[in-house]
């Protein structure tokens, strides 16, 4: 028997103690291919990264539940995501898709059918939609039971509340609402995170957790005082995800998944939160039995 390294032991801990909540959930992650069966769109080099290659870091860090979210990749072609859903089970996998305003209705019930349960909405990526757009589709999914799915500059989340505001529907924040560094929990940004949770219709990701980093940097303080002032606030409105595999990031430099998860879960060590959070909120927000 190889022994085990360091690396190994961790992983080993991490999944045991995770499992042991229940059916931990990642709620966002990205799927890109394989490429014999789904290519990317002309010009695009994103590395491959498929369900096979997920699986093997579910099992190293206890997850068994997913939310597959579109990559800006394959913009709205759903097949890579959709097959990759199918193929996890409906039991444990839910989708977020990408779609076009005038996507056909037939088109959005189909989407609902395979798994999806919300849209995607990014106020800095041109070709996808927009705070603007978000009325007009959010009416029409509203009947489905999706959610928009908010990713956006932090340092406008002050201008999200007459928006979200008009929404029929839930919506979740991505990516700690992607906040401006430096100005901890006092800042205007997390102020007003705070409110729009206080609502009751506003869900917030603790995923893609190292852009509180900034470039390069390795101080967690900053993100590990807002998660728990977060938690202490509204941990009945809070779900995690890895955001795997970190497609920012060149490969060769990705950050350590099962660092990430261990650095996590030490700012949050009452085993009732961490269920709260990883189990049994992402079990209400995406429908899992």
């Amino acid at each position: 028997m190889t022994d085990l390294t360091m690396t190994d032991l961790t992983m080993l801990k991490q999944a045991a103690a995770a499992r042991a909540l229940g059916p931990v959930c990642d709620c966002h992650m990205h799927i890109y291919g394989p490429y014999d069966r789904f290519p990317l769109p002309p010009g695009d080099n994103s590395p491959e990264w498929t369900l096979a290659d997920y699986r093997a870091v579910c099992a190293r860090l206890g997850v068994t539940r997913t939310v597959f979210v579109q990559p800006l990749a394959y913009r709205t072609d759903h097949s890579a995501m959709l097959a990759a859903m199918a193929e996890t089970g409906a039991q444990n996998a839910r989708g977020i898709a990408i779609v076009a305003p005038d996507t056909p209705d037939q088109e959005l019930r189909e989407l609902a059918a395979a798994g999806v349960r919300g849209l995607r909405v990014m106020t800095t990526e041109p070709g996808t939609l927009g705070l603007a757009e978000a009325p007009a589709i959010a009416r029409r999914v509203a009947p489905l039971g999706w959610h928009l799915q908010i990713q956006g500059d932090g340092r406008d989340i002050a201008n999200w509340p007459a928006v979200i505001d008009a929404l029929p529907t839930q919506v979740v924040i991505d990516h700690l609402g992607r906040l401006p560094l430096g100005d901890g929990i006092e800042g205007p940004a997390f102020k007003a995170l705070l409110a729009l949770l206080d609502t009751g219709k506003v869900w917030l990701k603790l995923s893609a957790l190292y852009y509180g980093l900034g470039e390069g940097g390795s101080d967690w303080s900053e993100v590990a005082l807002r998660v728990r002032t977060l938690a202490q606030a509204h941990a009945d409105r809070l779900v995690w995800g890895l955001n795997w595999p970190h497609p920012r990031f060149p490969v060769g430099n990705k950050p350590d998944d099962a660092a990430q998860f261990e650095e996590f879960l030490s700012w949050l060590p009452d085993a009732g939160l961490r269920r709260r959070i990883l189990v049994d909120n992402p079990a209400k927000l995406y429908g899992f039995a």
